[in-house]
């Protein structure tokens, strides 16, 4: 065989012909040993191939998310989605705020009782229990609007995605959201909650029934108030005495009930009065109202029957009996939260048009195959000789500084350049040294030291500052 044998050799030429037949030779020598290598190399490699998903839909997407967890992307067409669209916020509200006890019902009962008593004590329930119930009452209402007007704007809060988000670390961020969201909250009730008590307390508001203050009449027939001592009291024991509203507005008494009907002297569990009917509230826990029997105390105090079954008492398996009324609006009166996160409403509001992801795969046999035909087609195209002269012919014009427009002389210089910087380079050139390199080449040259001050090689002249100095 003989591929270097052309059309016009003389036939007679034997030693042409012999060296043909060994180049020939040579070079299917030389091309199996290189087609065997490129094999080993391409089927041992791996090619990165990416593919494309058109409008996927949600089961799709969790399919090639297992799949290839970290390179699945996905564009969100619609980046920003109120949470409107995917979240609902239902809180359970502690069922005091749902009892017949904050109802106008209950607030009559206490407040136009009928049963003839003498001049009632200030620690009698019956002097402050409309207000106590009010406020109770005023509470509920107040929490539940501040829910329901800050759920409003949380609701319309835009989530920011310009990637669709995985499933987990969407869940994630959006609770860790309604988290921030629920604290907020809280904190903004509890501060205007404690405004309000200041306010009270700072402008030394007077409380119905004279429970903080009292008037005196004076020598000159004017009244004057006085804030009145209290004698704190737990089931009937002083435990310290002279507390006054003035300054304090915790001072608090253990409620009771009396009369006719009702002896001796029955102290309520859990609930207090106070100088105001917010500080009696919070101080008070909802004790009685989970016992029958202290409820039939009640109701017989205000003129009603010991087994009143309109007043039913509260569950006492839903609630600690013993928790305070502050703890309970703490937590804005709210027992616990229902959240519902729907993944597949948000998937539908981002709007996918498509996705992408990466794979890594070992080159196919068909790759080889064409890798192969194409050294095959193209080897034989020069001869071995005409190979070796491109070779030195791209040597011996290689140049690193080549510029546009340049004339012979100057690609004649710059390849001696090239050559020289092959072999040499210049070490700490001076600024003269660097300036005719600038000018006759691209140049490079790489400093000993990132940083160097300002200070070094600027310097500033004192302002001239305007004459009215």
């Amino acid at each position: 065989m003989n591929i270097y044998r052309k059309y016009y050799d003389d036939p007679n030429d034997l030693q042409r012909i012999a060296n043909q037949h060994m180049t020939t030779r040579l070079f299917f020598v030389i091309f199996t040993v290189v087609l065997n290598i490129l094999s080993i190399y391409v089927s041992s490699t791996f090619e990165i191939r990416q593919e494309t998903i058109y409008q996927p839909n949600e089961n799709q997407v969790n399919q090639f998310r297992q799949m290839y967890p970290i390179s699945l992307s996905c564009s969100c067409t619609e980046i920003s989605v109120p949470y409107n669209a995917f979240v609902s916020l239902q809180p359970h509200y502690h069922q005091i705020c749902s009892s017949i006890f904050v109802t106008e019902s209950w607030i009559t009962f206490i407040t136009f009782y009928n049963v003839s008593v003498g001049p009632l004590a200030a620690s009698d329930i019956r002097v402050s229990a409309s207000s106590f119930f009010r406020m109770l009452q005023t509470l509920c209402r107040f929490a539940q609007q501040t829910i329901v007007d800050s759920e409003y704007i949380f609701l319309q809060t835009q989530l920011i995605s310009v990637e669709l988000l995985e499933k987990s670390l969407f869940e994630l961020q959006v609770r860790a959201d309604i988290h921030d969201w629920q604290a907020a909250t809280i904190n903004a009730f509890a501060r205007d909650q404690q405004l309000i008590r200041n306010i009270i307390q700072g402008n030394q508001i007077m409380a119905g029934f004279l429970l903080n203050f009292y008037f005196s009449l004076e020598l000159n027939n004017q009244l004057k108030p006085f804030s009145n001592p209290i004698s704190m009291q737990n089931n009937g024991a002083i435990t310290y005495s002279r507390c006054l509203c003035a300054v304090d507005q915790t001072c608090a008494w253990q409620s009771f009930i009396t009369g006719d009907n009702i002896s001796p002297r029955r102290f309520i569990p859990g609930m207090f009065g106070g100088c105001y009917p917010i500080n009696s509230v919070l101080q008070s826990a909802l004790e009685c109202f989970y016992n029958q029997t202290c409820m039939n105390i009640l109701q017989v105090g205000f003129g009603g029957s010991p087994n009143e079954t309109r007043f039913p008492i509260l569950n006492s398996s839903l609630n600690s009996k013993d928790e305070t009324i502050e703890n309970i609006v703490k937590r804005l009166m709210v027992d616990n939260w229902q959240v519902n996160v729907n993944y597949s409403a948000y998937f539908n509001a981002c709007a996918l048009t498509f996705c992408t992801y990466e794979y890594t795969q070992r080159h196919s046999f068909s790759y080889l195959i064409t890798m192969i035909i194409g050294c095959h087609s193209t080897a034989p195209r020069k001869t071995m000789r005409q190979h070796f002269q491109a070779i030195r012919d791209r040597i011996y014009s290689f140049n690193l500084f080549r510029q546009v427009n340049s004339d012979d002389i100057k690609v004649q210089i710059q390849r001696q350049l090239t050559r020289f910087f092959a072999n040499n380079s210049i070490s700490s050139p001076s600024l003269v040294e660097y300036q005719h390199l600038y000018n006759r080449m691209n140049l490079q040259c790489s400093c000993s030291r990132v940083a160097i001050p300002y200070s070094s090689f600027l310097s500033l002249k004192l302002p001239t500052y305007h004459q009215i100095l």
